[in-house]
């Protein structure tokens, strides 16, 4: 069997929800996986207008039926725990069958019924 991986760049975002109570800076940081029992995250950015992270994360695909959603999460760290600023799901199938993906992704909020800001990804099938 091949070790079939794809390749996140998890660039920057923009016009993410402030969730933290006291308006000051998130602690933000991205947290990406395909299985969700091996997830990989960016490191910790101390700002909410336009965090940049410019890191590239490899996720290991296991089963192509069972695993072709990207998750990804954008978290503010708290003193305890983290707090949800916004998700997104992407359909790897097409990636996997060679196409490009370059994109602003729209993160939603709780039960999707808002736009809570965007993250830039770039995603390659290795």
């Amino acid at each position: 069997m091949t070790n079939r991986q794809v390749e996140v760049l998890v660039g920057e975002a923009r016009g993410l929800h402030n969730r933290n109570i006291q308006n000051t800076n998130n602690d933000t940081f991205v947290e990406v996986y395909v299985d969700k029992h091996c997830k990989q995250r960016t490191k910790v950015v101390n700002t909410i207008e336009y965090p940049t992270w410019n890191e590239t994360l490899i996720l290991n695909l296991p089963d192509l039926e069972k695993h072709h959603l990207l998750h990804v999460h954008v978290y503010s760290k708290d003193i305890v725990g983290k707090d949800s600023i916004g998700s997104a799901t992407i359909d790897l199938k097409q990636i996997i069958g060679g196409a490009e993906f370059d994109q602003w992704v729209q993160l939603s909020g709780p039960l999707h019924l808002s736009t809570f800001g965007e993250v830039h990804l770039t995603i390659k099938y290795l």
